[in-house]
């Protein structure tokens, strides 16, 4: 491989598409050593930052030999290097290793979900005997990150990250109470006087380019001249999104809600960014380049147009508002008909297991993120109208197996939602050849040989109310409103605070579906003996025989169906792992389907362990 060839490598994000295309200015030819996954995203960021520019970009294309190759590591701040890697790169005889440390490295927002990951064996890059090696830090960038969706997480570094998590985490809230920011501010772990840097990602990517044709080697920090308090920085960024934002409270100030820890959890320990660089190290940076000192400024009205592009670009490319629309197919199994949805054309087939009871509304969103990387299916459980069959779990296990008998796939994913997961797990039971990686959402067994003690008070009553129903369903009209009222599963009394309130609180968008099985008194006699069926079904025998890998995520404010639940039903299974989302309700799949449909996605392609969070 030529000397002219740049090699990506790592997490590379806004940072490396900006670098990329100056390289390719240069007339280098760049490659890459990624996942196809990840290849097909950064060469489609890549292209909306060209476009952004006015210009066009030559696809990367997958590296062959390294020999001779200059390679482009890109990683987070103090990420260490496998040594093993390190080694294959001193054999294959490269002629560099450029390692690009950048805040935030190749977005990726979703991970605050993840617990760290310790690297087995960490080398130093200086030691491997590699002939030239050049390590760039760069303080907090910012840039314009392409409107392009399946390019926006990566893009989010530096800056970018906190914009994109406090709009997600704002819109969040907005999506239960619309007024609540009126009322109260939000705080992050952000110390007032703390040293804001920030640096044009376009410009730090002019600098790391030039620096590496002039420097053999050596450590190099890209930063900008100035630095503004964290204070200030807040301040701008509040009127922009249009609420009060404030940093650590001072001595005796007020103590941190729910909603300021769960921003500061998503934000990844952004405080520890801020940090002064090295003014004396940055002005030789500067020096090598070529760059003059004054062309290194960036100041608050900087920072505020930044803030403005970032914001509406935001608002453009929001995935909630996506109207990609679920195309109604249909199965057909003992001369009836089963009516299902499909998201999605690409990939291999994913199927949503939905709660008793519910429709598509709960997990269209989550379908809409999953289906750039799945064929996703979904079906309505049948059971609940006057021209159904009697439905047990068994029926619903065989309503499935048509669905992909109809696709004509021999083999899916399962994403189960609520009681969805005894479904699944019978399914994988009798169909284990059928049958990829669970993931199982807000899961209850409740029933059988399930312990009662891990019900949640809304079974329990909702169990009682079921009861009375099916030794009395004569008072079927009289008990309706009192299981419509029990259906939201809303706290029965406001919680710790007014933010712990909200976070437990139902999307407004979902009241009025979830209530589907209580449109009428048939429906809900129907729903009540569904559940009687359900609760009798032990499926814990066959949860142990499952050999599938299954991903349990729990919700801290699921008042539906408990943590200790999925706890419960992780111990199960031969090969299990359990999330649980810090803040997050019952309805995580659709208050949080970007960050869920990311962890689904990385978990069935990776095979990685991610440890309990």
């Amino acid at each position: 491989m030529s000397a002219a060839v740049s090699v990506i490598t790592g997490a590379p994000g806004l940072l490396a598409a900006h670098l990329v295309l100056s390289q390719q200015a240069r007339g280098r030819a760049v490659a890459y050593r990624l996942s196809a996954a990840d290849a097909l995203r950064f060469a489609s960021l890549v292209a909306g930052v060209a476009t952004d520019s006015g210009g066009s970009a030559v696809e990367p294309e997958e590296a062959g030999p390294l020999a001779g190759a200059e390679i482009w590591h890109f990683i987070a701040p103090g990420e260490p290097i496998e040594r093993d890697w390190l080694e294959a790169l001193r054999d294959a005889d490269v002629a560099a290793l450029n390692i690009v440390e950048t805040p935030y490295c190749g977005g990726g927002r979703w991970r605050w979900l993840l617990a760290p990951q310790a690297c087995a064996d960490a080398g130093d890059p200086g030691a491997a005997g590699i002939g030239c090696v050049r390590r760039f830090r760069t303080s907090l960038t910012i840039g314009a990150a392409p409107a392009d969706d399946i390019a926006g997480d990566s893009a989010q570094e530096g800056v970018l990250h906190f914009l994109a998590v406090l709009f997600d985490l704002k819109t969040e809230i907005e999506e239960r109470t619309g007024d609540f920011f009126d009322y109260h501010a939000l705080r992050c772990a952000i110390d007032r006087s703390a040293p804001v840097a920030i640096l044009p990602v376009e410009r730090a990517a002019t600098m790391i380019a030039s620096i590496a044709d002039k420097a053999d080697g050596g450590s190099f920090t890209i930063a900008a001249a100035d630095t503004m308090a964290g204070e200030d920085f807040l301040d701008l960024v509040g009127d922009a999104y249009d609420l009060s934002l404030l940093g650590s409270p001072a001595a005796g100030g007020a103590e941190a809600t729910s909603l300021d820890t769960l921003f500061d959890l998503r934000l990844m320990q952004f405080g520890a960014q801020l940090v002064a660089p090295d003014r004396a190290e940055a002005e030789r940076a500067w020096a090598l380049a070529g760059i003059d000192a004054a062309d290194m400024r960036f100041g608050p009205s900087d920072l505020t147009q930044h803030i403005a592009v970032a914001r509406s670009r935001q608002q453009r490319a929001d995935w909630r508002t996506s109207a990609t629309p679920l195309e109604r197919r249909h199965a057909e199994r003992d001369a009836q008909r089963i009516a299902y949805d499909r998201v999605g054309d690409s990939g291999p087939a994913l199927v949503f297991v939905n709660a008793l009871g519910q429709g598509s509304e709960a997990w269209s969103r989550l379908g809409r993120r999953l289906a750039a990387d799945f064929r996703v299916l979904g079906w309505d459980l049948r059971g609940l109208d006057a021209t159904d069959p009697v439905m047990t779990t068994a029926d619903h296990v065989a309503d499935l197996a048509a669905i992909l008998d109809a696709e004509q796939v021999d083999r899916a994913h399962l994403v189960a939602w609520c009681t969805g997961p005894k479904i699944a797990i019978e399914f994988a039971r009798r169909f284990a050849s059928r049958t990829g990686a669970m993931v199982l959402l807000n899961t209850t067994l409740k029933g059988g040989s399930t312990p009662a003690a891990l019900d949640t008070a809304y079974e329990r009553n909702f169990g009682s109310l079921c009861d009375v129903l099916a030794r009395r369903p004569a008072m079927a009209s009289s008990m309706l409103a009192s299981l419509t009222a029990n259906a939201w599963g809303d706290a029965e009394q406001p919680i710790e605070d007014a933010a712990a309130t909200v976070l437990a609180m139902m999307n407004a968008d979902l009241r009025d579906p979830v209530l589907r099985p209580f449109r009428d008194e048939e429906s809900m006699l129907r729903y009540a003996a569904q559940l009687a069926e359900f609760w009798r079904l032990d499926v814990r025998h066959a949860a142990k025989d499952i050999d599938a890998p299954v991903l349990l995520v729990a919700a801290e404010f699921d008042r539906v169906a408990s943590v200790e639940s999925s706890l419960f039903a992780g111990a199960l299974f031969a090969h299990s792992q359990i999330v649980q989302v810090p803040g997050a309700t019952h309805y995580l799949l659709y208050d949080r389907a970007d960050h869920i449909a990311k962890l689904i996605n990385w978990f069935i392609r990776s095979g990685q362990s991610i440890g309990l969070s």
